[in-house]
């Protein structure tokens, strides 16, 4: 048996505590996960080591069979074993089990992100976008999945988000009222709603502030309400990766309506 010293298993943003989430949160994220694991067929996954190597087999119908090779197979019955772990924590329980359970996982070598994500999270994270044409030199600072940024702000949570498996988007195009805009950071909360994040880094320029202003204002217009589909952060605010992380957990702790999807879904 494999024992592996773990120094740095970075969990995920549905560590949040269930009591820092509304009951309305709770319940739709459980239903969500319920009506997924329905499409998981069922079986258990076992995970072996030998000379240096690992070994994934499948225990079903009282048979065992190697799917070291079934990548799928593998990714989904570890998503079916999280499944049932992450809804006992939304009701109570301690995340021990949960967190052993991601340790053991990223032990033999598996993708957090796709075991953590949703189905809907994961295809999100991963289709193609378009983003607001920059010049390569102005974007200065990389992120470890490579998305580039022009300030380190914004390279911060992005950064921040990658790290706990929180799924997002830089600069899309939104079309408003006959222009387009381009938000800082749309991300995909646990229970797959959108949210826009805005990051306001020169407000020391008058300027800068009149144009922000008014993007909130048209933002509004259609729907998109400062505080409920649309969040904002300061310069204070991405300090440190700590003031970031606790910046999106109380994102995430938020009843955030489906507004967003109409604009940033299947594009």
């Amino acid at each position: 048996m494999r024992n592996d010293s773990l120094t740095e298993m970075y969990y995920p943003m549905v560590f949040t505590p269930p009591e820092r989430l509304s009951y309305g949160l709770k319940n739709r994220e459980s239903r969500l996960l319920r009506e997924e694991l329905k499409h998981i067929r069922t079986g258990s996954l076992f995970i072996d080591y030998y000379k240096d190597r690992t070994y994934f087999t499948e225990y079903r119908n009282g048979a065992r069979r190697r799917i070291t090779k079934n990548t799928d197979r593998v990714y989904a019955l570890a998503r079916r074993a999280y499944i049932t772990k992450r809804i006992k924590y939304l009701q109570g329980f301690d995340n021990g089990e949960m967190k052993k359970l991601l340790e053991k996982f990223q032990g033999a070598g598996l993708e957090i992100s796709r075991i953590v994500m949703t189905q809907a999270q994961y295809k999100w994270a991963n289709a193609k976008y378009e983003r607001k044409s920059q010049r390569r030199d102005a974007l200065l600072y990389s992120s470890p999945k490579g998305v580039r940024f022009r300030s380190k702000s914004e390279f911060l949570i992005g950064s921040t988000a990658e790290k706990y498996h929180l799924p997002y988007r830089t600069e899309p195009h939104l079309y408003l009222d006959g222009r387009w805009y381009h938000p800082d950071f749309v991300l995909m909360l646990p229970d797959n709603r959108l949210v826009i994040l805005e990051h306001f880094g020169r407000t020391d320029l008058d300027e800068y502030m009149m144009d922000l202003i008014e993007r909130l204002r048209i933002y509004e217009n259609n729907g998109l309400i400062l505080g409920v589909s649309v969040f904002v952060t300061f310069e204070q605010h991405t300090v440190s990766e700590d003031k970031v992380l606790s910046l999106l957990r109380r994102i995430i702790s938020s009843d955030v309506p489906e507004i967003c999807a109409r604009y940033f879904m299947g594009r």
